[in-house]
């Protein structure tokens, strides 16, 4: 009986541990599964917050990237707006330059009409003034030689009177007033060829 009453207290006993320890045992795995739940939890509001932060991260590079970009187009546009504007200068420069050029090869152009045209015009002047003078020298000596030929009537004139005067005062010899008779029909037909003529 000692055995048996043993027997059932050792198996009450188990029993009663049996039960108390899966109370208390389903209080621990309550509160495991508590800490377990707020573990999880802590673990995912942490990885939550890290992701967050991880996301601002990102942001923050992907802003500073963006804002280095933004930094490089400007400096480029800024690059590229003073090149053209460079070369805009440059192309005025050059198309002064060349319009410059261009006038002043159609002034040398001009002037080299012009200094043509003058040389010519001295040209004509000199040789219209040298004709001129020319047919003035022609002239004047046109005019001294019919002023001689008349100079030289007048004493062959004076002469013939002379002579006239003399062979009608017969002082004159025979031989000379034959000549002076032959002479004067020469002359007389002379003066009556040159007034027909």
């Amino acid at each position: 009986m000692a055995l048996n009453f043993k027997f059932i207290f050792f198996v009450l006993s188990f029993f009663v541990f049996l039960f108390f320890g899966c109370s208390d045992s389903d209080k621990r795995i309550q509160l495991l599964d508590e800490n377990y739940q707020q573990t999880i939890k802590s673990k995912n509001n942490n990885e939550a917050q890290k992701q967050n932060n991880d996301t601002k991260v990102e942001i923050s590079k992907i802003e500073a990237g963006n804002k280095l970009e933004i930094a490089k187009l400007q400096a480029n546009n800024l690059f590229e707006i003073q090149k053209v504007k460079s070369l805009t200068t440059k192309e005025i420069a050059l198309a002064d330059a060349k319009i410059k050029s261009e006038d002043s090869r159609v002034i040398i152009y001009i002037s080299s009409v012009i200094g043509f045209l003058l040389f010519v015009l001295i040209i004509i002047i000199y040789l219209s003034s040298k004709k001129k003078a020319e047919l003035k020298l022609k002239l004047q000596a046109a005019e001294l030689k019919q002023q001689k030929e008349i100079a030289d009537r007048e004493m062959e004139e004076k002469r013939l009177e002379m002579m006239i005067n003399l062979a009608s005062e017969e002082k004159l010899p025979k031989e000379m007033q034959e000549q002076l008779v032959s002479l004067m029909g020469k002359k007389s037909n002379l003066v009556i060829e040159s007034k027909n003529s």
